[in-house]
């Protein structure tokens, strides 16, 4: 975190280490909890509409109440060869997400080599998230608290989604410039006065970083890629294409994968798609869509509480869902930054190729899908299935 004030950076950093695989159960008391606060579980309560007494319940059911990411906090970064540096992405989260939310996809880009700064925006879209105003407040653990804001459909939606989506871009640019002093220079980070960010001076190839987010997080990237065009790629994760749908001037030149879930994209969403894919005529742009998955199938929170969106639809198991997706992603990545790990990516193939009857190469409009069960009553349709049609 930079700066005591809400326009500074908020990020959480996933990065590859020293630490064999086999050894990672060895550090289970560094390991870092998922829901670092209280307040991120009454943020979840309120953008999904239950009590937060159930959705503690959930929690607990599911994960035993005590759920952490195998990840080691500040463990020391990976040793390589003097001359290779990490590749770097910029991760963008989702409405009434956080930078935990899609936690699994971004480990997996960090086993791989990656370093994923993911950011916290702080423009009432989070479930909740926090700043401190001075360094007093900082050493009295006094946090300054931005809470969820939930809009309402009318006419004023689209113009408080566009101020949204303006300060979300400006986050992610913050972000990479952040990896720019980190790479070149000494950072202060205000939640940690250890010097082990130091660990990554010249360690960041920042030639070309790629930005990826989901949902509300996807039309961030497209809107980043075409204000900053240091960014060279995005990898996309179910856009919610609302916030663009009418800024036609906005053409991305650079290389795009779609991945999208089943039921999240109605005829709308598809057309705004459809024009950010076609233009310009010569961009490269790669589209799948995996059958059998909902809107929540790209994040972390099936693994927490279960699947919720579509309730009585048949769905691929949460781990199917994340590593058909992963694989997606990584082979994109390392096509298009031509990266030496052949293996990894003959693996990636392998497996997609073993699962190739749930991916469907191009756009799926939800409704255009046969139904699953004859049962399927409207109200559930609603509460479970808030996404569909708002975001």
């Amino acid at each position: 975190m930079t700066e005591y004030s809400k326009e500074g950076c908020f990020v959480r950093f996933y990065y590859p280490t020293n630490i064999p695989i086999g050894d990672i159960k060895k550090e289970q008391s560094r390991w870092v909890r998922w829901m670092p606060h209280p307040n991120y579980e009454e943020g979840f309560a309120s953008v999904v509409s239950l009590w937060l007494s159930v959705l503690k319940w959930a929690i607990w059911f599911f994960s035993g109440g005590n759920l952490h990411i195998p990840v080691v906090y500040k463990g020391a970064p990976l040793e390589r060869a003097i001359k290779e540096k990490f590749k770097t992405v910029i991760f963008s989260h989702g409405f009434g997400a956080s930078r935990f939310v899609c936690s699994t996809f971004c480990c997996e880009l960090a086993s791989r080599g990656f370093v994923v700064a993911s950011v916290e925006h702080r423009d009432n879209s989070a479930c909740a998230t926090y700043y401190f105003e001075s360094e007093e407040a900082k050493n009295n653990d006094t946090c300054t608290w931005i809470r969820h804001k939930k809009l309402e459909v009318g006419p004023k939606h689209y113009a408080e989604r566009r101020t949204q989506i303006a300060i979300r871009s400006k986050e992610c640019s913050q972000a990479l410039d952040l990896l720019h002093s980190l790479n070149s220079d000494s950072v202060t980070n205000i939640l940690d006065s250890s010097t082990f960010l130091n660990d990554f001076k010249g360690r960041l190839d920042l030639s070309s970083p790629t930005i990826s987010g989901h949902s509300f997080g996807g039309a961030t990237c497209l809107q980043t890629l075409y204000n900053d065009e240091r960014f060279h790629r995005g990898v996309i994760l179910d856009c919610w294409m609302f916030p663009l749908k009418d800024e036609t001037h906005i053409v991305v030149k650079q290389p795009l994968l779609f991945l999208n879930s089943q039921t999240f994209h109605i005829k709308q969403n598809l057309t705004a798609m459809e024009r950010v894919i076609k233009e310009p005529a010569d961009a490269i742009r790669s589209v799948f869509t995996v059958k059998n998955t909902t809107h929540e199938s790209q994040t972390d929170t099936p693994l927490v509480w279960g699947y919720w969106l579509d309730l009585f639809m048949k769905k691929l198991s949460p781990e199917l869902a994340l590593r058909i997706q992963n694989h997606l992603a990584l082979v994109f990545l390392h096509q298009q930054l031509g990266l030496d790990p052949i293996n990894d990516v003959g693996s990636s193939e392998r497996f997609l190729s073993e699962h190739k009857n749930v991916l469907v190469e191009g756009l799926v409009n939800r409704f255009a899908q046969p139904a699953v069960h004859k049962f399927h009553p409207l109200f559930l349709v609603h509460f479970f299935n808030p996404f569909a049609t708002k975001r």
